[in-house]
């Protein structure tokens, strides 16, 4: 499968790169997409129950807010700012010819994961969240999900890589 992927990308010529960062982009947005309807067609609002004992249960909820339910009902307003950052990120990415393998990898997480979360408020009206950590001291932090964690891990690998470019590699070749 992977062979085939690769293949497929490399046919593209110029564009390859953004082929398979597009492919993965879509994989992704499909993985939470699916993850949520399982989710939704399966349980009840509010049910709850462990996955992974001690560490993580499922519970289904609606977040018409965003993180941590902040900005509730303003559905609109949240969809407006997702959208601006998406096309602003993917502009970034076109302007300046981002070849670097871990800021495409870190963007293309946190658009995939803005746009899982901006398909259930245009078509729901809300975010589904589902994963609900209970080992300490997370027990009581709030419930989120797939497209969540893209955001968020792909913005702590994009501050780790400036930050290690800018004054770790910096350093280096200045010594």
């Amino acid at each position: 499968m992977n062979d085939r992927i690769v293949d497929f990308c490399k046919k593209i010529g110029k564009y390859k790169i953004g082929c398979c960062f597009v492919f993965l982009g879509t994989i992704l947005v499909l993985f939470d997409q699916i993850i949520k309807l399982c989710i939704e067609n399966s349980m009840d609002l509010n049910e709850s129950f462990v996955a992974v004992l001690g560490i993580l249960r499922i519970t289904y909820l609606h977040n018409d807010g965003a993180a941590f339910s902040i900005m509730s009902g303003q559905t609109l307003l949240l969809s407006l700012v997702a959208l601006v950052i998406i096309f602003a990120l993917i502009l970034f990415i076109i302007k300046k010819k981002i070849k670097d393998l871990i800021y495409l990898i870190s963007i293309t997480m946190i658009i995939s994961g803005g746009i899982g979360n901006l398909i259930d408020r245009v078509f729901r009206g809300y975010v589904v969240d589902y994963l609900d950590t209970i080992f300490w001291p997370m027990e009581d932090f709030a419930v989120f999900n797939f497209a969540d964690c893209l955001v968020v891990v792909g913005c702590g690998i994009l501050i780790s890589k400036i930050i290690f470019n800018e004054f770790i590699c910096e350093k280096c070749q200045k010594n």
